[in-house]
C-alpha cells in the first residue's frame, strides 16, 4: 500500500484536492483530532493552537504538588529545596507554528502520537496505525507557512502563487505515477 506522508507546507496544498489520498488522509486526520477517543483537542485546541486545557502539570510533579499552584512560590521552597524543579502549567504545542518536542519529521510525530510523551499529560492515541498516520498528516497541514524575508511581500505574494500551481502540477503526477 502507498502511504502519502506530508513532508512540507509546499506539499499540504495536495489536501485542496478532493480526490488525493493526502487529502482524505488529513480529513480523516481531522475528524479523530477533534473526537473524544484522541481528545488531542482537549489539549491542543479544536484548531490546533494550543489554546485549549493548559492547567495541567507535567506528571513529574503530580506526586509532589498535592494541591499546590504555581503561582504560590513560598509553598514549593520545601519542594524545590529536595531538588525538585519549580511548578509550571504544560504549555500545549501550537502546531501552527509547526515547533514540535522531538522532532518535525514525520517519522517523530508518529512516534509522539503512537508513544505519547512520557513526563507529560500527552498519553498514547489508543488508535490503529494508519490512523495516526492520518493524525501525523492533519497535524502537519496545520503548520503556517514562513514568509520568504529575502523578497518584498508583494514579489512573495505573486511568486509563491506561481510556485505553488507549478508544484501541485509535478506533485500530482508524481502521485498519479505512484498508486
Amino acid at each position: 500500500i502507498s502511504r502519502y506522508i506530508l513532508k512540507s507546507y509546499e506539499e499540504t496544498i495536495f489536501h485542496n484536492d478532493a480526490d488525493s489520498a493526502i487529502a482524505a488522509s488529513v480529513s480523516r486526520g481531522k475528524v479523530l483530532f477533534a473526537s473524544e477517543k484522541t481528545a488531542c483537542a482537549k489539549c491542543h485546541g479544536k484548531d490546533g493552537k494550543g489554546d485549549g486545557q493548559t492547567n495541567d502539570y507535567d506528571e513529574w510533579s503530580k506526586d509532589w504538588i498535592k494541591g499546590i499552584k504555581p503561582e504560590d512560590e513560598e509553598a514549593q521552597i520545601p519542594l524545590i529545596a529536595r531538588g525538585a524543579l519549580p511548578l509550571r502549567n504544560v504549555s500545549p504545542r501550537n502546531f501552527h507554528e509547526g515547533v514540535f518536542r522531538g522532532g518535525k519529521t514525520p517519522e517523530h510525530l508518529y512516534q509522539r502520537i503512537a508513544l505519547g510523551i512520557e513526563g507529560t499529560p500527552m498519553p498514547a492515541a489508543a488508535v490503529e496505525p494508519e490512523q495516526i498516520w492520518d493524525l501525523v498528516n492533519y497535524v502537519r497541514s496545520l503548520e503556517d507557512p514562513k514568509p520568504d524575508e529575502s523578497e518584498s511581500s508583494d514579489t512573495a505574494s505573486d511568486d509563491s502563487t506561481a510556485e505553488k500551481g507549478s508544484l501541485t502540477q509535478t506533485r500530482s503526477a508524481e502521485l498519479g505515477q505512484q498508486g
